[in-house]
């Protein structure tokens, strides 16, 4: 089965595990920014890369391997793995941006999966990122125009890790790290939240580029597919130099 870039193929035991739908879907996923599972290098664009899965009782995340780092397959886990790991054991994509919320440009943090993480244990396929989040209290109920309700509990670390760019570090009630990654971040956007002392988190897939200066007028993808939440930034969180 082949992408409009890159061949992805599949053993019978994955295509078997993921079912057809989840197949397709697998084998469409752009593979831009994407990196094998095991070398950690990044994936080729034009070329053949091969799909695993890694599964516990409850859920699976699918990623990429380079041909030479494996075949595509089945790894097990233990019971529980990817839940005591959180969300953060499936690679994300990190942007930070300004969007306007009632009139207000504010400071916008999109977390994009790189990788599928389907729940294997229910008889419907379930995307099991935004069904951990849902149930730690983010919203899927959103229209993008005003900021989703404040969630408690949900520390936000945010550092100077080097000129126009911030180390980012979020985590879940319990602990459980959400992401923690370097991305981009512009004057705008430090102002926004210093002004403001929250940002707002959109998590989800198919989310696109916000731009990292002006204000974005434009709307994020359909409600249902992205979840949402105002997380509140504290102290030394708040100043980015």
């Amino acid at each position: 089965m082949t992408s409009t870039l890159a061949e992805v193929r599949m053993s019978d035991a994955v295509r078997r595990l993921l079912g057809p739908d989840l197949t397709a879907r697998v084998a469409a996923t752009p593979l831009a920014g994407g990196r094998c599972q095991d070398c950690h290098l990044p994936l080729p664009q034009h070329s053949v890369v091969n799909v695993v899965v890694f599964q516990d009782q409850d859920s699976c995340v699918v990623g990429c391997l380079h041909p030479d780092c494996g075949t595509s397959q089945i790894r097990l886990l233990p019971a529980g793995a990817l839940a005591r790991t959180g969300p953060a054991s499936v690679p994300m994509r990190l942007v930070a941006g300004v969007m306007p919320h009632g009139g207000r440009p504010l400071p916008v943090l999109t977390l994009q999966p790189i990788m599928q993480v389907v729940d294997v244990a229910r008889p419907v396929a379930v995307d099991a990122f935004l069904d951990v989040l849902v149930q730690a209290g983010m919203t899927t109920e959103l229209d993008f125009l005003r900021a989703p309700e404040p969630l408690l509990g949900w520390p936000v670390a945010i550092s100077q890790a080097s000129a126009g760019q911030a180390a980012i570090q979020i985590r879940m009630p319990g602990g459980a790290l959400l992401v923690d990654g370097v991305t981009a971040v512009s004057p705008a956007w430090r102002d926004a939240a210093s002004r403001y002392g929250w940002c707002v988190l959109y998590a989800g897939r198919n989310l696109g580029d916000i731009p990292a200066g002006q204000p974005h007028n434009g709307s994020l993808p359909q409600a249902g597919l992205v979840a949402g939440a105002r997380l509140r930034l504290f102290g030394a969180s708040r100043n980015l130099g």
